[in-house]
């Protein structure tokens, strides 16, 4: 199920950017006698059932001691793994064998991968473990950028129940998990954000940094002891119940073994130092619906105590909030890089300006709008359009307001597909004798 994920979420990253993706030449082989169809040693039998011919080639392919995809570019997606173990496994169907030249096809689209995990998983009743396959897979980037070497377990199948070989399983959670699943390559796709979110588990609002220490005590005591033993199975469970939300890439990490990502959690508290960058992102926090630093709360009321004074974590806020105003708040554009907040308070006389203006407002709030996906493709995307639907789209669009032009953006207007440059100034004279026309090219778009 691992293997079939990193093959979906692959897939699906190279449909988002329109690459394509090849069958290579490895394939594992086939069972091809009621011997073979069991466990030997170090070789273990997937028995798939009855499947299509094209279904049992990805299922050759997916399983091939060698990658069994090629891509036209050498930068591979995030997800991607080599297999360096002793297991060789062998593909068992009734299917018909393939042939050589069907390698030429084209793949299986992450949709269609997906269709053929359901029907495995419910062949063999794997229930749950998609779900966890899954969260395997989402951290791999951040066991990349970690230097991090995985160790899958080897793989146990229940009986197959062969009255459901060829059926969709409706019911299990494999479909469900790939609807989000372009919100989980978010999430994924950067390392950064998942060491936000995984190291953020250690962070507790009240805390203030100058008490981090004894805080930090505290859960080294609980924790270390598990780590030393290797009691994995325990430190999963206590990690999941602290932050609930966070469980699943928590007991995906531990699933993996120790890891660098494990055997770093006690340094980690020592030192505050992870691995991979941990600095708290805003936008994780949003994600994962659990605040990562102090910036993330936001508190009530105005800024100002009953005292006069105002708290420095919330100075640190305004600061943050108020960064685009002048030349000298672009330091506080990002937000610091760890989430325990300052101690103490200020006088609003020792304030900035443009940070005093604020002291009396209600509390300021961030407000989450959107992500957008913006992919640096190596290559060119040639395109010609064989119509001028556009030029006259962003002709009419802009002419309609060309009495209006401001100032920052006259650089549109004066384009060729607008045609507007010439347009009287609002306050000219001649305005309203004096009628603006659409540029040669768009007239006779629209005559056309």
């Amino acid at each position: 199920m691992l293997a079939g994920w990193v093959y979906v979420l692959c897939k699906k990253l190279l449909e988002k950017q329109c690459l394509p993706m090849h069958f290579s030449t490895n394939l594992a082989a086939l069972a091809e006698s009621d011997r073979q169809r069991g466990d030997d040693g170090n070789d273990i039998t997937i028995d798939v059932g009855e499947v299509e011919p094209d279904e049992l080639l990805w299922w050759r392919a997916l399983l091939a001691p060698a990658p069994g995809w090629r891509l036209p570019l050498g930068q591979q997606p995030p997800w991607a793994i080599t297999y360096e173990g002793d297991f060789t496994f062998r593909v068992a169907t009734t299917a018909r064998y393939l042939e050589r030249y069907q390698l030429e096809q084209q793949p299986p689209s992450s949709a269609q991968a997906i269709q053929f995990l359901s029907r495995f998983s419910a062949r063999h009743n794997l229930g749950t473990q998609s779900s966890a396959a899954l969260a395997m897979a989402l951290t791999l980037p951040l066991h990349n950028a970690a230097a991090s070497t995985v160790l899958v377990p080897r793989p146990k199948l229940g009986k197959a129940c062969t009255f459901l070989s060829t059926t969709p399983g409706s019911d299990c959670r494999l479909l469900e998990d790939f609807d989000n699943i372009s919100k989980y390559m978010t999430l994924s796709s950067n390392p950064r954000f998942l060491s936000s979110a995984l190291w953020s588990i250690f962070w507790e609002p009240g805390v203030d940094c100058n008490a981090v220490s004894p805080w930090c005590d505290g859960i080294i005591e609980v924790l270390e002891p598990l780590v030393k033993s290797s009691n994995l199975e325990l430190l999963g469970h206590v990690l999941a119940l602290h932050r609930p939300n966070h469980a699943a890439l928590w007991y995906a990490i531990i699933l993996f073994g120790r890891t660098t990502l494990v055997e770093a959690i006690i340094p980690f508290l020592k030192t505050l130092q992870a691995p991979t960058p941990a600095r708290p992102i805003a936008e994780v926090a949003f994600w994962t619906g659990v605040p990562h630093s102090f910036m993330d709360l936001r508190g009530s009321g105005p800024y100002l105590r009953d005292d006069g004074t105002i708290s420095r974590a919330d100075v640190w806020r305004l600061r943050h909030d108020c960064w685009e105003v002048e030349p000298e708040g672009r330091p506080f554009r990002s937000t610091p890089l760890l989430g325990w907040p300052p101690f103490g308070v200020v006088h609003p006389d020792e304030l900035e300006l443009e940070v005093h203006k604020h002291i009396t407002c209600e509390r300021h709030k961030w407000q989450y709008d959107r992500w957008t996906w913006h992919f640096h493709l190596e290559h060119e995307l040639d395109y010609e359009p064989d119509n001028i639907a556009a030029q006259i789209a962003v002709g009419v669009a802009f002419y309609w307001s060309a009495t209006e032009i401001e100032f920052s953006n006259r650089r549109i207007y004066s384009h060729t597909w607008v045609g507007a440059d010439d347009t009287p100034i609002q306050d000219d004279p001649d305005l309203l004798i004096s009628t603006p026309s659409l540029s040669e090219q768009t007239v006779k778009g629209v005559e056309a």
